[in-house]
């Protein structure tokens, strides 16, 4: 498994584990892009540091090429001197330094190699951070969109609320004025028929006496009537 990929994975469990005690999505998105710059400045930083042990590799390579040529140097004169044995000393110098160097010629392409791969990794970091940017921007738009066409429809909902209210209170008004004007309308026809000789809108009742008063007052307007038309009739 690569690096890149087992960031990705240690990153997704990590904000995976946030989200679910997460309130705001907006945050998560951007500690998530927080997250992923980190690990590209830890990238570029692991370049730096490779190139750095690179170099220093190849200084030490330098110096014992050097070095190697001193040994041969070394060699060619002590045979010239009829000193082998010193001859065969700086010869064998010469072949370990030569096989340091090889050592070290294969560090510094591993290290050119590891080079190579973290270049790479950086690369498609970049391109992933650059698209997760772009993408959080759009989710955190469509996240304030939805926030609140939620927030409208709960007002929404409140407001349907309050207007079923005020459409009962009105059913109960009107309700109310129709019992009204049917009771007023009752009273007013029986007025007329003389069912009802006054209506008490709230006045103080009338006593005994002005209701005995009444009943003979009515008595005598009929008496009256009946003996015109026995009058009339010649009875």
């Amino acid at each position: 498994m690569g690096i890149l990929k087992r960031t990705a994975n240690i990153l997704s469990a990590k904000i995976h584990g946030l989200l679910e005690g997460a309130e705001n999505p907006k945050e998560m998105l951007d500690y998530s892009y927080k997250k992923q710059k980190e690990l590209l400045q830890n990238v570029s930083k692991g370049i730096a540091d490779v190139m750095t042990a690179k170099k220093q590799l190849e200084i030490k390579r330098n110096e014992l090429k050097v070095a190697c040529d001193k040994y041969q140097g070394q060699a060619e004169a002590s045979v010239n001197a009829g000193r082998d044995d010193l001859a065969t000393l700086a010869l064998n110098r010469k072949e370990e330094t030569m096989q340091s160097i090889e050592n070290l010629n294969q560090q510094i392409a591993g290290l050119d190699k590891n080079l190579e791969n973290l270049k790479a990794t950086k690369q498609k970091l970049e391109i992933k951070i650059q698209q997760f940017g772009a993408h959080k921007e759009i989710l955190k738009a469509q996240y304030d969109a939805s926030k609140a066409t939620v927030q409208v429809q709960e007002s929404l909902t409140g407001l349907s609320e309050d207007i079923m209210d005020v459409k009962s209170t009105v059913d109960r008004v009107e309700e109310k004025i129709q019992k009204q004007k049917a009771r007023a309308d009752a009273i007013t026809t029986m007025v007329g028929e003389g069912t009802l000789a006054e209506v008490d809108f709230g006045l103080e009742k009338k006593d005994d006496i002005d209701r005995e008063l009444a009943k003979i007052g009515g008595n005598s307007t009929v008496n009256n009537e009946l003996a015109a038309l026995k009058a009339k009739l010649g009875k």
